[in-house]
């Protein structure tokens, strides 16, 4: 049995690309047609005349003699060169610099599978291919080696790293490669993979999901990034897969009716709604143990008895409470409203608009809603400002009257207002 050395094949291929002395020739296009087995894209075309329009042709094709056509060619390497000087000459009415192109003609010696084998280690140096085109390429490796060995041919080693060293690529790329083929639902393969939509790393995690999960990450990729499929990356399909997952294996016996989870899609909407994994309880619980169940617009029917009673005692806790804050602060608020209302009566005494006068003595933050303070409105709270601003707060006030209570003086000599140091100036009062 021969033993086949692949690394002295595809330095022998390598030798052929142009380090040996070889013959170039002028071909006429017509006369040359593509390898029926090419799978190469034939992108960026225009691109390509445009270039080989200004600087010309920097590196000739490779073309071996087509055995059923005597005088004709196959192309070897070079099929987007042929096809853009095709172009040139149909885009410049026929121009001769067009009809030829400068070609290498290979012999015949090899077989057609080694002939095959060869067009794509060429390929591989000459061109930048895409993900699908890689694993293309690397398929029909495999199967070409396979039928060498079917011929007799021996191979030592793994098969995957002769293919992996004919394609230039690592053997874990290889595998990835492989694993995404042998996983993603073949209607998302061609509608995002194939097209490049869909990145390799994404697609991977794709692959490891049933096809059925694999639409819904997909479905709802496209209404997270409005159709934009590219932006859904690896770690997001990952953390999406394992919970719906998740979800379809909760455990609902604990609700009311039991069963299979019928709040899964409503969870999911609510984790994933800005385009990240949020930190709702969701993430790992269910709604008949969520803290959050009476504020959540995305709870489970099933919970809606337990979440109107849950608001019903919110409701009476919060009133409960709101009392208690109103009974705690009853005192001050009253305090308050008779400090405006004082005040009420001195400005209308002497005829004065509250507003006129808080300017002028520059009283801070009383004047937005001071016309209802004036009348006693408004005053259920200690956060409302006394008549001098909220500088001074029914506590300071407290204290200065404290003080003169203590001395048993009067404010207007504390303030600095009289030299008298009894209202009145009535010492034996």
């Amino acid at each position: 049995m021969a033993t086949f050395d692949l690394a002295s094949v595809l330095k022998d291929a390598g030798a052929q690309m142009g380090t040996g002395r070889e013959q170039i020739e002028y071909i006429d296009i017509d006369k040359i047609g593509a390898d029926a087995k090419n799978f190469y894209a034939m992108s960026d075309i225009g691109a390509l005349m445009a270039n080989i329009e200004l600087i010309g042709l920097q590196q000739p094709i490779r073309v071996r003699p087509n055995p059923d056509a005597p005088g004709r060619y196959i192309v070897v390497s070079g099929h987007r060169r042929l096809t853009a000087f095709k172009q040139l000459r149909d885009d410049k009415d026929g121009g001769e610099r067009w009809t030829t192109i400068p070609a290498i003609v290979e012999a015949c010696a090899d077989s057609a599978d080694l002939q095959e084998l060869r067009l794509i280690y060429a390929n591989a140096d000459t061109r930048k291919i895409s993900d699908l085109e890689l694993r293309k390429q690397a398929e029909r490796v495999e199967a070409l080696l396979y039928r060498l060995k079917e011929q007799g041919v021996e191979f030592p080693g793994r098969m995957r790293d002769h293919v992996a060293e004919a394609c230039k690529i690592s053997k874990s790329k290889l595998g990835r490669l492989k694993q995404i083929k042998d996983g993603l639902a073949p209607d998302i393969s061609k509608a995002y993979y194939e097209t490049g939509t869909l990145n390799e790393a994404a697609a991977l995690e794709l692959a490891k999901l049933p096809e059925d999960v694999q639409r819904e990450i997909i479905n709802r990729a496209r209404n997270l990034y409005t159709g934009h499929v590219s932006r859904l990356g690896a770690v997001l399909t990952k953390l999406m897969g394992e919970d719906i997952l998740r979800l379809r294996d909760l455990d609902c016996r604990k609700c009311a009716g039991g069963g299979e989870c019928i709040n899964q899609s409503k969870i999911l909407d609510k984790l994933y709604s800005q385009g990240y994994r949020g930190y709702a309880y969701c993430g790992h619980g269910c709604c008949a143990t969520c803290p959050d169940l009476v504020f959540c617009s995305k709870s489970c029917q099933r919970m809606k008895g337990k979440k109107d009673k849950l608001r019903a005692d919110a409701k009476t806790d919060k009133a409960a409470k709101k009392a208690a804050v109103v009974a705690e602060n009853f005192a001050t608020i009253r305090r308050i409203r008779d400090l405006w209302q004082r005040m009420n009566a001195a400005c209308t005494a002497q005829g004065v608009d509250f507003l006129e006068m808080s300017e002028e003595c520059k009283l801070n933050g009383v004047s937005f809603s001071a016309p209802d303070y004036l009348s006693g409105k408004c005053i259920d709270s200690i956060s409302v400002p006394t008549p001098f601003g909220y500088g001074v707060d029914v506590s300071s006030v407290d204290r200065l009257i404290s003080v003169a209570d203590a001395l048993d003086v009067s404010l207007d000599y504390l303030l600095g207002r009289t030299d008298e140091m009894r209202m009145g100036g009535d010492d034996d009062a």
